[in-house]
């Protein structure tokens, strides 16, 4: 039994990751479980969130200063926190290697440019002078507001995940490997 339970390591390694990263959540044994240092890994991955909104929505950074980038990943984490789940189990372990099949259900995000686009069409209903750069700001004021709104899709996304182990049996998840992004991706459904 303790062996079976041990297979299954890097699929809690899997989900404290997704606790800390993509939900929000502290996970108090993510450090003990991986091996990464926490507030290091949640840095560089918020980074590189804000960085990716950027470049997704085509603003620049003069409209979308780091409060409202800060704003616009924690409403998204809080809004897959509450609206998306994860199951995570161990597929195939080798030496230093495991691939850990995630079962996703996302959140359904079809409606959320519509919706953003109703909010500031209304913001320019009630302020008439308003300026572009004042209607891109609320817009992305109310973004985090309408992304926690979103409910769960009605079908699961499985994407499979590369897991690597360090020296002292820690599940590290390998960033390098492309479906690390696939698992991001695969927690919002367009």
């Amino acid at each position: 039994l303790a062996t079976a339970d041990q297979l299954q390591d890097s699929a809690k390694a899997l989900s404290a990751y997704v606790d800390v990263l993509l939900f929000g959540k502290d996970n108090a044994d993510f450090e003990k479980i991986t091996g990464a240092n926490k507030n290091e890994i949640v840095n560089d991955f918020n980074e590189s969130a804000k960085d990716g909104y950027l470049s997704a929505s085509g603003l620049s950074s003069t409209y979308a200063d780091s409060k409202a980038l800060d704003n616009i990943v924690n409403g998204i984490k809080a809004g897959l926190s509450k609206n998306s789940s994860i199951q995570a189990k161990t597929t195939s372990i080798s030496k230093d290697e495991a691939i850990v099949e995630a079962a996703i259900k996302p959140v359904d995000a079809s409606s959320l440019s519509d919706r953003i686009e109703d909010r500031v069409k209304d913001y320019y209903s009630k302020n008439a002078g308003a300026s572009y750069e004042e209607a891109v700001k609320y817009a992305l004021q109310v973004y985090p507001e309408e992304f926690k709104k979103l409910g769960p899709a009605s079908s699961e996304k499985t994407v499979e995940v590369k897991m690597k182990k360090n020296d002292i049996d820690q599940w590290q998840l390998d960033m390098d490997d492309y479906r690390a992004a696939e698992l991001v991706e695969a927690f919002i459904k367009e």
